[in-house]
């Protein structure tokens, strides 16, 4: 089984940046999905998404530092768009978001500003945290309706509710706002999904899956990243 993750386009600040890369995916991400299946990196910058698509069983678009890269939103929403006709076709297709993933999930239906800010909320219960994250406010939850069912909500450290999961209707897309804390729950939950896709696949090529960068920084909420000049 092979688990296709979309690049993030690097920082060009000091809160994240990579030696001679261009792009980064954090290492949680990878490392959680390398337990269940292969990984395929997708170039946020590849003008080739059916190479990529046609060789993955489901999709993962991670967090990451917020962007206005245009290359990103059109590959991201190319790739979602095929991931929709996949599943049209009959043929099931699961796509899980978060955190960064979570918001473009949301902008794929709407264009209104639905999402807002929130701080510093931890849910024990869960098992689950976010810091800073951007949810999807109840009051807004009207502007995404005709495409995704409300599976999950949290509170702020104001203890203001708002939406923080999300499903499709019709297709098996799942978006979370937070990241896994100490257990692995959601990605059970999608690699379960992705075993649902029939399309036997071979085996990655080495050169599809070289990490050409591990850069290590500090300030990085996850410790580690891995960054990249990917190939096209």
């Amino acid at each position: 089984m092979i688990i296709g993750i979309l690049t993030i386009p690097s920082d060009k600040t000091n809160t994240i940046k990579f030696k001679n890369s261009d792009s980064y995916i954090t290492a949680y991400y990878v490392d959680k999905l390398k337990k269940y299946a292969e990984v395929q990196f997708i170039p946020y910058n590849t003008d080739n998404c059916e190479y990529y698509f046609k060789k993955i069983n489901g999709l993962y678009f991670p967090g990451g530092r917020r962007n206005n890269n245009k290359k990103f939103l059109d590959t991201y929403t190319k790739l979602f768009n095929m991931a929709i006709k996949e599943n049209d076709k009959g043929n099931y297709f699961p796509v899980f978001a978060s955190c960064l993933g979570f918001q473009y999930l949301i902008k794929m239906v709407t264009d209104k500003p639905v999402l807002q800010k929130y701080d510093n909320s931890s849910d024990n219960k869960k098992r689950l945290s976010f810091h800073n994250t951007y949810g999807l406010k109840l009051d807004n939850y009207k502007h995404i309706k005709h495409f995704y069912n409300v599976i999950d909500t949290s509170v702020d450290k104001n203890s203001v509710e708002f939406v923080s999961g999300i499903k499709a209707h019709k297709y098996p897309f799942y978006g979370y706002v937070y990241t896994l804390k100490k257990d692995d729950d959601l990605f059970l939950l999608f690699i379960n999904e992705c075993k649902k896709n029939n399309r036997k696949n071979k085996k990655i090529k080495e050169i599809d899956t070289i990490i050409l960068d591990n850069y290590s920084n500090a300030q990085s909420k996850f410790a580690y990243a891995y960054g990249f000049n990917l190939i096209l």
